[in-house]
């Protein structure tokens, strides 16, 4: 197979049906070394760290009015009122840090036409 401008090799549409065929980087995200940012990953991870004790809190939040209720009523009675503790449900002190992200433009063919579409892709830890 042919290789794009930089070096990239077309993804096979036989791989993901229904999606627009995307070239795939021989320098993947995948390949990142660990430690490693990237210069868009570091802007949002500034972000992340600003509003992770809002995310976690939400998170809290939606878990205990949303997830548990639901999870309650479809429990087993011998089960019956298990429940998620305020105090240790939540996604930790450390937010989630991404590594590096990668955005490119693609075409979709649909019935109703073409679709132009965002791709991102990111390696976070």
């Amino acid at each position: 197979q042919g290789r794009g401008p930089a070096g990239d090799l077309p993804a096979s549409p036989a791989a993901s049906p229904g999606l627009a065929a995307r070239a795939v980087s021989s320098n993947s995200l995948a390949s990142t070394p660990r430690g490693h940012t990237g210069e868009v990953a570091g802007a949002l991870n500034e972000i992340v760290d600003h509003l992770w004790p809002r995310i976690s809190a939400y998170t809290t939040e939606m878990l205990l009015t949303e997830v548990q209720p639901a999870m309650q009523d479809s429990l087993p009675k011998l089960l019956e009122g298990m429940s998620f503790h305020p105090d240790k449900c939540h996604l930790g002190k450390n937010p989630l840090q991404f590594r590096r992200i990668h955005i490119d433009r693609e075409s979709q063919c649909t019935a109703d036409g073409d679709i132009n579409n965002l791709a991102i892709q990111a390696r976070f830890e």
